[in-house]
Order: C-alpha cells, then sequence, then structure tokens
C-alpha cells in the first residue's frame, strides 16, 4: 500500500502541475524532473528506513540518517548561499543575515 499512496502522491503533483499550466498539457521542465526524483528518494528512504529500524532502534537510525545527510546537505546550503548571496540588500550581505537572524 505504501507504493501504491506514493504513485498516487507522485500523480497528483503532476495533476496539479497540469491544471496551473495554462495549456492544460504536460509539459515536464527540468524542476519537475528534480521533484519527481526527490519523490522517489523519499519514497526509498522512508522504506528502507523502516526496514534498517527494525535492528538498530527508531532514533539510532534517525540519527545515522542525519550524520550521512549532513555533509551533502552542508555543501548545498553552501553553494546555493554563496550563489545567491549577491541579491541581498544592504551594504554587506553578511551584515544583513546577522540582523535579521536576531
Amino acid at each position: 500500500m505504501f507504493w501504491v499512496f506514493t504513485a498516487a502522491g507522485a500523480l497528483t503533483v503532476v495533476m496539479f502541475s497540469m491544471m496551473q499550466s495554462a495549456s492544460m498539457h504536460l509539459v515536464l521542465e527540468p524542476g519537475d524532473l528534480w521533484l519527481f526524483a526527490a519523490v522517489v528518494a523519499a519514497a526509498v528512504g522512508y522504506a528502507e528506513g523502516g526496514l534498517v529500524s527494525r535492528e538498530l532502534g527508531a532514533w539510532q537510525t534517525i540519527c545515522w540518517a542525519l550524520l550521512l545527510a549532513a555533509p551533502v546537505m552542508g555543501t548545498l546550503a553552501l553553494v546555493t548561499s554563496l550563489r545567491e548571496i549577491h541579491t541581498l540588500p544592504g551594504p554587506g550581505p553578511w551584515r544583513h543575515w546577522a540582523t535579521s537572524a536576531s
């Protein structure tokens, strides 16, 4: 049933995308394909995490998943922030980040 509902969720996203399009034609953009890949990756990760948690336990599985994902997510966050830093207003982007956080 898990895979049935995963497919239904992906189909719902595709239908929503088509309804938002003016032409009502299925035109897949690169972002749509990335979204589909994310749904598949999340589904596989969820299913595998369920299997692993039988041996390790729930909180240990979550901790290991976060630990293994940290280098990839940290790198992506750094690359994205450095690429978008020029879009921030004000005299210095770092000062803008520091003052908006407080």
